[in-house]
């Protein structure tokens, strides 16, 4: 029994299954922009973390407000006294969120590729409306 469509060679394979520069760079914008949220997150937040945890962990700080503890931080010890055991929230937070992100850009390029493009009434997506 003979095959008589047409026949693909191994580079053919490889341009159908590899993904093209410009869906590789959409990709990856998903994945840079989760990291730039982590990184901002943290650089914001763990600021706010460090004055919450010295006032949780010093009884005598019950008395002072946020904004006082966080003055006198930053006073004794500098900005990187805000900072200090940020590096684990930093790499963390980078990676977890642009994982988060590209992740979610991609499931979502598929999705949208690989279902119909029905709407009811010319307005509704089908899935909306069998979702409730």
């Amino acid at each position: 029994m003979t095959h008589t469509g047409p026949q693909l060679t191994s580079l053919d394979l490889v341009e159908l299954l590899t993904p093209s520069r410009t869906k590789t760079l959409e990709y990856a914008v998903g994945f840079v922009a989760g990291g730039a949220y982590g990184l901002t997150s943290v650089i914001v937040g763990q600021p706010l973390d460090t004055v919450k945890t010295r006032m949780q962990a010093r009884p005598d700080s019950v008395s002072s407000n946020t904004l006082r503890i966080g003055l006198d931080l930053a006073r004794t010890q500098g900005l990187t006294g805000l900072y200090r055991g940020g590096v684990p929230v930093f790499l963390g937070g980078t990676l977890f969120r642009s994982a988060q992100f590209g992740v979610y850009e991609l499931a979502l390029a598929k999705l949208r590729e690989h279902t119909p493009k029905y709407r009811l009434f010319g307005v509704f997506d089908w899935q909306g409306a069998l979702a409730g």
